[in-house]
C-alpha cells in the first residue's frame, strides 16, 4: 500500500504546529493533504479516523486543537510505523540468517545484558573483573546470541586477558558460533583472525578443512600458522603437512611439525625423530597436545638423553646441572598425556632429578589421557616412593577402583583423631585435599567429574565411572570448617563443597546449612554462598548483612561483598534496610565512599517490593 499521502499529512502537521495551531485552518497545503486522505477513509476505520481528525483541525469551531493535533500525530506515527515498508533502487542480496540452534536466546531483558555488552565492546580497565564475575555467576547467559556477537568482537580486544577469556567461552559453542566467526573473516588480518581460526578449529575439527586450506593460500603469516595446525584433523592432509616441514622455516615449519604429530603416520617417524633431536628445546613444546604413542617414544628418547646428560655431570658442576634440570622440567611438561612403555621408563628415571615435576605431570596425564598402565605405574610409584605421589595415586585409585575401597584406603588421612597429627598445612592433608579441588558433581548428567588444574587442559573433565563415596562429605566438611584454616583459604575449600553438592544425598542439606551458616559469619559472604544455602533449603537469612560489621577488615573490604549479595538475599525490604542502617551506624565515617554506597543501597531497599 502506498502511504505517501499519510507521510505528507504528518509532515504538514508538524510544520503547521511550529507555525502555530491558530493558523491551521488557513494552511491551504494542510487542507490539500487532508483531502488526499479522503479516498482512504472508505477502506479502513483507522484511515477514516485520520481523515475526520484532519477535518476538525481545519474547522475554526473546534475547541482544544492542540489535543486533537497531538492525537492525530500519534495515530499517524502508529500507522506509519506498523505499515511501513523499505524500498531501494539497488539489487537485493540474500540475508544470511543464523542457523537454528538450541539456546541461542535467553529470557533476559536487554537492560540485564547492557553492562556486559558495554564491557565487551568498550575500552579501558576494570572490564575484565565485571565480565569474569558475570560468567562465574551465570555462564548460561553467554550462550545468548546477543552476547555471542560481542564475544566475537572481543577477540580483538586490546587487553589480551579479555580476548583469551572470550575465546575460551566461544570454544564451548556450536555450528552457529562457527558461522559468526567466519562472517567478515579478514584474510589480511592478524592476531584476532588467527584467534577466530583457532576457535573454528576447536569447534569444527575436519568439517572446515577446505576453509583451512583457503586460509593457508590467502592468509597472513599468523592466519597461515593457525590454519596449518588445523590441518591435523584430516588424514588426507598428510603429504601437504609433511611437505611443509621440509620446505618452510621458522614458525610456519613449527606449526607443520605440530600438525604432523597428530597424523598417526608412523612412516614419517624417522623424519620427525630427526627434526626433534636436531632442535629438541624448540620443537618439544609443539608435541605437547598429541597422544600418539610414536610421538611419546620420540619424547621419551629426548628425555632420556637429557637425563643421561645430567647424570654424566659431576656433582661440582652445579651450574650446568641446574641448567640441564631446567631443560628436563621443560621437556617433561610436554610429556603430559603420554604413557607409552618407553615414556614410563624415562619418567621413572627422572624421579631422582625432578620428583616434584614428575608428580605434577602424572596427575595431569590422568586427566588428559588416562590409561590402566598409567594408573598402575602411578600407584606403584606411590607404594615405592611415598607421599610425593599421594595426590596422583588418589586420583588413579578413583578412576580404577570401587568408591568404597578408595574411601577405606585414603579416608584415614582426613578422619577425626588423625587430624590431630595431620593438620591442614601438613603434607598428607594437603595432598589429599588437593584432589578434591579437581572434583565436581554435574546435576544435569548425575555424574562426578575430575578436571585438571593445568591451564592448558583446564576445561578437560573426566567422568569418575566408579562414583564417589558419600562418606567423604562429612570428612571434607570437617576439614574445611577446621579452626586451622586461614580466612583466605576458607573461600577455596568452600568452593570445593559448592562444586560437590549433590541434592539427593540424605542429610547433606542439613550439614551444608550448618557449615555455610558458620562460614559466612567468620568471613565475608559471597553470592555463591547465599545460592548454596538456598539450594539447601535454608529459611533464615537475617543478620548476614549486619554481621559484616564484626568482621576483620570490614571498613576496607565490605564494599565489594555487600554489592555481591544484596540482590540475592531473600529477606524483606524493611529488614534489609534495617541491616544496612546498622552498617551505616557502625562504619568508620572516614570511609565516606562506603557510607555513601550503603546509604544508596538502603534507599533502594526501601523502595523495593517486600
Amino acid at each position: 500500500m502506498n502511504l505517501e499521502v499519510f507521510y505528507e499529512l504528518r509532515d504538514r502537521l508538524e510544520d503547521s504546529a511550529i507555525a502555530g495551531i491558530n493558523l491551521l485552518s488557513e494552511d491551504f497545503r494542510l487542507k490539500r493533504a487532508v483531502e488526499k486522505t479522503e479516498a482512504y477513509a472508505k477502506t479502513a476505520a483507522v484511515f477514516k479516523q485520520i481523515y475526520e481528525m484532519g477535518l476538525k483541525l481545519l474547522d475554526d469551531k473546534t475547541e482544544d486543537k492542540a489535543a486533537v493535533l497531538l492525537d492525530e500525530l500519534a495515530l499517524l506515527d502508529a500507522v506509519l510505523c506498523t505499515q511501513a515498508s523499505l524500498f531501494t533502487d539497488e539489487e537485493f542480496t540474500e540475508i544470511k540468517n543464523l542457523k537454528p540452534v538450541k539456546e541461542v536466546y535467553t529470557e533476559l531483558p536487554y537492560s540485564s545484558l547492557k553492562p556486559l555488552l558495554e564491557a565487551l565492546r568498550g575500552t579501558g580497565s576494570g572490564r575484565y573483573a565485571l565480565i569474569r564475575d558475570a560468567h562465574e555467576r551465570n555462564p548460561e547467559i553467554f550462550k545468548d546470541y546477543r552476547l555471542r556477537f560481542a564475544l566475537v568482537a572481543a577477540l580483538g580486544d586490546s587487553y589480551s586477558e579479555i580476548s583469551s577469556m572470550a575465546a575460551s567461552w566461544l570454544k564451548d559453542g556450536n555450528e552457529n558460533t562457527v558461522s559468526l566467526l567466519k562472517e567478515g573473516f579478514d584474510f589480511d588480518g592478524k592476531g584476532e583472525m588467527a584467534l577466530r581460526l583457532e576457535i573454528i578449529d576447536a569447534l569444527s575439527k575436519n568439517k572446515e578443512n577446505d576453509f583451512y586450506k583457503e586460509c593457508i593460500e590467502k592468509g597472513t603469516k599468523e592466519i597461515k600458522i593457525a590454519a596449518i595446525k588445523a590441518l591435523r584433523h584430516t588424514k588426507e592432509n598428510f603429504e601437504l603437512i609433511l611437505g611443509l616441514t621440509k620446505t618452510e622455516k621458522g614458525k610456519i615449519k613449527e606449526a607443520a611439525v605440530s600438525s604432523l604429530s597428530f597424523m598417526g603416520e608412523e612412516n614419517c617417524k624417522d623424519h620427525m625423530r630427526e627434526l626433534v633431536l636436531k632442535s629438541p628445546i624448540s620443537l618439544v613444546p609443539l608435541l605437547k597436545f598429541t597422544k600418539e604413542n610414536w610421538i611419546s617414544d620420540i619424547l621419551a628418547e629426548v628425555l632420556k638423553r637429557y637425563i643421561d646428560k645430567y647424570n654424566s655431570l659431576s656433582a661440582d658442576n652445579k651450574e650446568d646441572k641446574k641448567k640441564v634440570k631446567a631443560d628436563i622440567d621443560f621437556i617433561m611438561d610436554a610429556c603430559v598425556g603420554k604413557s607409552s612403555e618407553n615414556m614410563l621408563k624415562s619418567l621413572e628415571e627422572a624421579y631422582n632429578i625432578s620428583g616434584d615435576t614428575l608428580a605434577t605431570v602424572l596427575a595431569d596425564s590422568l586427566i588428559d589421557n588416562p590409561t590402566y598402565s598409567l594408573c598402575d605405574f602411578i600407584k606403584n610409584l606411590y607404594d615405592e616412593k611415598g607421599d610425593k605421589f599421594l595426590h596422583a595415586a588418589f586420583m588413579a585409585s578413583m578412576l580404577t577402583e570401587s568408591k568404597e575401597s578408595v574411601y577405606e584406603k585414603y579416608s584415614p588421612y582426613l578422619k577425626k583423631g588423625i587430624l590431630d597429627k595431620v593438620l591442614p598445612g601438613s603434607k598428607k592433608g594437603n595432598e589429599l585435599i588437593g584432589v578434591f579441588f579437581r572434583l565436581s558433581y554435574s546435576k544435569e548428567k548425575d555424574i562426578y567429574l575430575m578436571s585438571s588444574l593445568n591451564t592448558y587442559i583446564y576445561n578437560y573433565k573426566l567422568k569418575i565411572e566408579n562414583g564417589f563415596d558419600e562418606r567423604w562429605y562429612e570428612l571434607i566438611l570437617d576439614y574445611a570448617g577446621g579452626k586451622n584454616i586461614k580466612e583466605e583459604n576458607m573461600y577455596t575449600y568452600d568452593d570445593v563443597l559448592i562444586k560437590l553438592y549433590k541434592p539427593d544425598i540424605k542429610g547433606l542439606d542439613k550439614l551444608y546449612r550448618e557449615h555455610f551458616n558458620k562460614q559466612i559469619r567468620k568471613r565475608f559472604p559471597r553470592e555463591r554462598d547465599i545460592e548454596i544455602l538456598k539450594l539447601c533449603k535454608e529459611e533464615n537469612f537475617e543478620g548476614i548483612i549486619s554481621n559484616m560489621a564484626k568482621l576483620k577488615g570490614y571498613n576496607e573490604r565490605a564494599y565489594h561483598y555487600i554489592g555481591d549479595i544484596i540482590n540475592v538475599l531473600p529477606i524483606s525490604a524493611m529488614k534489609l534496610a534495617a541491616e544496612l542502617d546498622f552498617l551505616i551506624n557502625n562504619t568508620d565515617k572516614k570511609r565516606a565512599y562506603l557510607v555513601q554506597r550503603l546509604t544508596e543501597l538502603k534507599i533502594e531497599a526501601e523502595q523495593r517490593e517486600v
